[in-house]
């Protein structure tokens, strides 16, 4: 089996690993993401270090590498291979990461913004080929990807990810939403990412999210109404994305998801119910583990360009 280095960089920290063809991690680890351009390059360097510790775990040389995969929090521009978020990942903007990273390490390198690269992988588990896949990853932020009957990722142009967390869904938000920093009130990420749904629940008298979820559950009125506001949120935002796409699988993942798949795709189907006039029917699935996904994709990109 042929085995390649896969790399998922976040805002915090950076994921890793070896990865052979079909997808089974071999080896992978954890770096802590430096900000600035002297961290952003430290990281390479611990990339290329980490890369030959990893191979002895997997038990593979480094010279059998066929070459890198990196999956990155976006803005990226993937054709050239440079990172162009300075949002979360400040000192990092500008970097020609694949042609810098191909230096240290002398291995050919592709790039990908990390959503796309998550549905990449989600396709390779699950055998998804020739649909068309929509995958909408709720965590810091929103982040959706589309693959297509093509078998090819959905592009903005032929070089960047579509912003799609970033669409407007209520453009009337109230003075305590404060803007995103797209520069728009009210996108999907300002009111559905974990730190949006965090500060509405705050406003409404609840340490967070999860209290306001639990009290709703209970049926206690107070939380109805915040409630029924991030519930409306979230399938505005979805019917948008279901009316653009038409996507024969929904895939929802991301922190958010993990605690509350079962609200999103119960939402989801109420949305979608005697609709048929405007949708086609989808199935619904939850995101494979953590990480996982993204590496995985992060693979892909390398075997793909065999």
């Amino acid at each position: 089996m042929a085995v390649c280095g896969a790399v998922d960089i976040g805002g915090t920290k950076i994921r890793l690993g070896i990865v052979e063809t079909g997808g089974r991690i071999l080896a992978e680890k954890k770096l802590s993401t430096r900000m600035g351009r002297d961290g952003a390059l430290c990281n390479l360097r611990e990339l290329r270090d980490s890369f030959l510790e990893l191979c002895q775990t997997a038990g593979a040389r480094y010279e059998e590498l066929e070459g890198i995969g990196i999956v990155c929090t976006g803005p990226v521009n993937c054709i050239d291979g440079v990172i162009e978020n300075p949002y979360t990942l400040p000192g990092w903007e500008g970097l020609r990461i694949c042609e810098r990273l191909k230096e240290e390490t002398g291995k050919d390198v592709f790039l990908e913004h990390d959503v796309n690269g998550a549905l990449l992988g989600e396709i390779e588990t699950h055998g998804l080929e020739n649909q068309r896949v929509l995958m909408a990853c709720f965590g810091t932020g929103i982040g959706v990807a589309v693959y297509d009957y093509d078998n090819r990722l959905y592009r903005a142009g032929h070089k960047y990810h579509p912003e799609l967390g970033h669409m407007v869904i209520d453009s009337m938000v109230g003075a305590a939403d404060t803007s995103c920093y797209c520069g728009q009130r009210g996108c999907f990420e300002s009111l559905w990412s974990q730190t949006a749904l965090n500060e509405r629940a705050v406003r409404a008298g609840y340490e967070d999210f999860d209290g306001l979820y639990r009290s709703w559950v209970a049926g206690a009125a107070e939380a109805k109404e915040p409630m029924d506001v991030l519930c409306r949120y979230f399938q505005r935002g979805m019917w948008n994305l279901l009316l653009a796409f038409k996507p024969d699988v929904v895939i929802l993942g991301g922190g958010v998801m993990e605690n509350y798949y079962f609200l999103a795709a119960d939402l989801l189907r109420r949305l979608a119910a005697g609709r048929e006039d405007f949708l086609e029917d989808f199935e619904i699935l939850p995101a494979g583990q953590e990480g996982s996904s993204a590496l995985i994709g992060a693979s892909v990109l390398v075997f793909g360009n065999q």
